[in-house]
């Protein structure tokens, strides 16, 4: 809706600037003033546990304003939107939300490619006088000259004014032409101010360094709330309300916010680096006395818990909470409800405490509710803290003991195997130790490596004579050797896959929260620890409709040849959302008549959609050998997108094949005497102008064939209605869950037979393919047709049929069908001729311009029995010389 206000006309921006209005169901979401005894007390604002929100559209800073000024104290703002233009909003984990409700999270906020309002928020340095507005604007003008003619909004914050106080806080806010560039605005904002020597560092209480500088870093958020309501004022406390000043200016273009140089980057490093140093002194003594006065309160603390510890053991935990950011089992922590709990035990109730929020893990009194933990991220537990402006704790479970006695080796590396199991973090793949890398890669263990991780968890005992008591030890390097050895037998879980998105199986199961999933072995991992986007069940017409609109914007406006290579891109693309789950799909080609049509960017985007990256591009292999090579190498270290671009000639590969039609892959180790087999969720993509596969690929490679019907050099000149490749990027996951949508659609119909097999395919078959031709026969979508269009066209294309074809016609010729011939036969009687048939063997077998029979042997024998024409020939028994004889037979 469109806020309706006196002063929209002055200065107005086309189709406004979106800011969120949050409405709280259960009390104020701004500050209330109380005395008593006569000292005035602050009490926070409440959290926002569910709610509605309405989006509004500003036009003018004028607006703006008056929009602000009219909060009511159960109300704040957020500068970016979700989808829709008004809703429920609820807070993450909460029980049973009402149907349609949505988190207040970046998966459902957005900033988006229109106008949007840059909030800058000032607070005071502690200890420093206030700066004017005019000061900080002043400032701003000269850190950021773009800034200069630009139109501005300056408003005190809500606690300035308080019981006779003067301004506390500042905000300024300002109109930009793409408000997706906020971050990246915001971003460069406080390293120019940090250049022009206003940054500087803070300690917290339990000594952590915190970057801070004249305005908040951590407020260009879409979901973040403004609380910019006027406070909740008790009996005795009185305010002075200070107006509110506008710089009139045009709207901000944030092409003139220029990213730091490589030599500002530079400078900027040398600062922080001599900021660091410099109160470095300071940060010791501050850790030392919170570590001191932890140390004095922790054991009596844990006793109330029923929790033994010896002061070695709670002093080394202390100190790696502080030190290394890292929490133990034992570290308490504080609930949301004041209650106090052990790392072990929420780690123990992943169902009860996943995003549930708590206290400051290291500063408790700060606030209730200022971190949320994520038990479910695929990859190591953390809870995420955001107070001064954030912190990431990682979550370990009480280390365990291991006695080590050199003649019990099996035990003590079966112990090991337990704990590492019991971890989440170690797995195995092709018959190795492996762990998975926050890129998505797997990365094979090695004994340093492994090393350290296992006295992460553990803490190994052994007998010292001198002391007459067991004392810590070293892990033994024979225990890291026997693990890495026996990985196969120590009952890791295997892994086959680690992904960052939603998908689904090939029964039609959703696999929606991260973490392992025991039935495929993969591992989803979401380390931003927020819901992803949900899919309906049992999506209506309208609800299909509306995903294939979703899905395929940016893939609308490609020249696609025909109604089969626009499916064949439909079915690549819901191929990306399912491929983790699927034993065996088939790749995708994309052709082109010339260059620069954008075969290579639809790759990409594809790519994207499947690993949140735009993949890396790689020229096709000259050779099987290398072939070979290069898709074991990436299946050993769990590759997602294989991108071959820009193939100059037809491509043949036995390799590509396997891969296309086998779920695993099986090689000689690279720098190892062992094979292993690698099971693999590669999804292959290949690029050329005129593309073209042999033999076999041609039925296990889909092409895609782009046609611009212009010219070479007016392709070039071609412009997109969007950037595709941004788009991808930042709206991955909503795109994602579309196509697990149209695919659901299928599912819940009950997975009717709609077109016949494909053979070595059967999953991408059900899945993929039966989804794009059930939605053609339920009129969703227009131009989409069944993919395997495109497969028996090229497949009449593929020049290994010609040659088989033209060799079995000069055979037929020659000999009739049904009787026998030796290869030299064949070559004899083409040689004695004079037209096609020596020209056709020449281009099948030639060798410095003659016929090889030997290669001539060869390519029939790898083709005995494939037939084209009607027609396929067939090995005899030997002739009375020991030779192989051939005919051809009608099929």
């Amino acid at each position: 809706m469109t806020l309706s206000l006196q002063d929209q006309a002055h200065a107005p921006v086309a189709n406004g600037a979106p800011v969120t209005v949050l409405t709280n169901g259960d009390g104020y979401l701004t500050k209330t003033f109380a005395k008593v005894n006569g000292v005035l007390q602050k009490k926070a604002a409440a959290f926002l546990t569910q709610g509605v929100f309405s989006v509004v559209v500003i036009a003018t800073l004028q607006a703006l304003d008056m929009l602000l000024k009219g909060l009511k104290p159960n109300q704040a703002v957020a500068y970016g939107r979700p989808a829709a233009d008004n809703g429920i909003v609820v807070a993450q984990g909460l029980d049973k939300p009402p149907a349609g409700a949505i988190n207040r999270t970046r998966n459902n906020f957005v900033f988006g490619h229109g106008p949007g309002i840059l909030m800058l928020d000032h607070d005071p340095r502690k200890g420093w006088p206030s700066t004017s507005k005019y000061a900080l604007l002043d400032m701003l003008h000269v850190t950021m000259p773009a800034f200069k003619g630009v139109g501005m909004l300056w408003r005190a914050s809500s606690s300035s004014g308080v019981d006779g106080a003067d301004v506390q806080g500042q905000r300024v806010y300002i109109m930009v032409d793409d408000a997706s560039q906020i971050p990246r605005v915001g971003k460069v904002l406080f390293e120019r101010l940090w250049l022009a020597g206003h940054g500087y560092y803070a300690i917290s209480k339990s000594g952590q360094l915190l970057e801070r500088g004249p305005v908040d870093a951590a407020v260009w958020r879409p979901e973040g709330m403004d609380f910019a309501a006027a406070p909740v004022l008790g009996e005795g406390v009185t305010r002075t309300e200070y107006d509110s000043m506008i710089i009139d200016g045009c709207i901000f273009e944030v092409d003139d916010c220029h990213d730091l140089s490589e030599s500002e980057v530079g400078e900027l490093k040398k600062i922080k680096d001599a900021a660091r140093n410099a109160i470095q002194p300071e940060v010791i003594a501050v850790k030392g006395q919170y570590i001191a006065e932890a140390k004095t309160k922790m054991p009596s603390r844990l006793k109330k818990l029923g929790i033994e510890s010896d002061d070695k053991a709670i002093g080394a935990m202390i100190e790696r909470a502080v030190n290394q950011c890292v929490l133990m089992g034992d570290w308490l922590l504080t609930t949301q409800d004041g209650k106090t709990v052990t790392v072990g035990m929420v780690m123990d109730n992943p169902g009860k405490y996943h995003n549930t929020r708590f206290a400051d893990p290291l500063e408790p009194d700060h606030d209730l509710r200022v971190a949320v933990v994520n038990l479910y991220s695929g990859g190591r537990p953390y809870i995420y803290s955001h107070a001064h402006h954030g912190m990431r704790y990682e979550l370990d479970r009480a280390q365990s003991v291991i006695g080590v006695n050199n003649a019990e080796l099996p035990r003590m590396v079966d112990q090991a195997a337990i704990v590492l199991k019991k971890s989440g973090q170690i797995y195995e793949r092709a018959g190795a130790m492996v762990y998975p890398h926050d890129d998505g890669k797997i990365i094979q263990a090695k004994p340093q490596w492994l090393t350290v991780q296992i006295q992460r968890l553990c803490r190994f005992e052994g007998w010292d004579k001198r002391e007459k008591a067991m004392v810590a030890v070293a892990c033994p390097a024979a225990v890291v050797q026997g693990l890495l050895t026996d990985a196969a037998n120590l009952r890791m879980n295997k892994l086959t896959a680690v992904r960052n998105a939603p998908t689904m199986d090939h029964d039609g199961r959703p696999l929606v929260q991260a973490g392992y999933d025991v039935k495929t072995a993969i591992l989803l991992v979401n380390e931003s620890g927020g819901a992803w986007p949900a899919f309906p069940l049992a999506p209506t017409n309208m609800e299909l409709r509306t995903a294939l609109s979703v899905l395929w914007k940016p893939f609308s406006q490609f020249p696609y040849a025909s109604d089969a290579d626009k499916s064949v891109a439909l079915a690549a693309v819901l191929t990306a959302a399912v491929r983790t789950c699927l034993r065996t799909s088939p790749g995708f080609g994309f052709s082109a008549t010339a260059a620069g049509t954008g075969k290579t960017l639809l790759a990409q985007l594809v790519g994207i959609l499947y690993d949140g990256t735009v993949p890396a591009v790689c020229p096709p292999c000259s050779d099987e050998a290398e072939w070979a090579k290069s898709l074991f190498s990436a299946a050993l270290g769990g590759a997602g997108t294989m991108l071959f671009d820009n193939a100059e000639y037809a491509i043949e590969s036995a390799s590509l094949c396997a891969v296309t039609t086998a779920p695993s892959i099986k090689s000689r180790v690279l720098g190892e005497s062992r094979d292993a087999e690698a099971e693999h969720r590669m999804l292959i993509l290949v690029t050329g102008n005129g593309l073209q596969f042999v033999g076999d690929l041609n039925r296990r490679i889909f092409v895609c064939r782009l046609d611009a019907n212009m010219e070479s050099s007016a392709v070039a000149g071609r412009e997109f209605d969007l950037e595709p490749l941004s788009y991808c990027t930042k709206n991955r996951l909503k795109m994602i869950t579309a196509a697990l949508t149209l695919i659901q659609g299928y599912v819940c119909a009950g997975f009717p037979r709609v077109c016949d097999g494909l053979a070595s395919m059967d999953d991408w078959n059900k899945l993929v393919r039966s989804t794009i031709v059930w939605l053609a026969q339920q009129g969703i979508g227009d131009g989409f047709v069944d993919p395997k269009l495109a497969l028996m066209r090229d497949s009449r294309n593929d020049p290994d049929a010609a040659m088989l074809t033209g060799l079995l016609d000069a055979a037929k010729t020659a000999f009739g069908t049904g009787q026998r011939f030796t290869v030299s036969d064949l070559v004899k009687r083409s040689t004695s001729t004079t037209s096609g048939p020596r020209d056709i063997l020449l281009d099948i077998a030639g060798d410095r311009g003659d016929i090889n029979p030997k290669k001539l042997g060869q390519f029939m024998l790898k083709r005995e029995g494939r037939i084209v024409n009607g027609m396929h020939i067939k090995r005899g028994p030997m002739s009375p010389s020991k030779t192989a004889t051939w005919e051809v037979r009608m099929s």
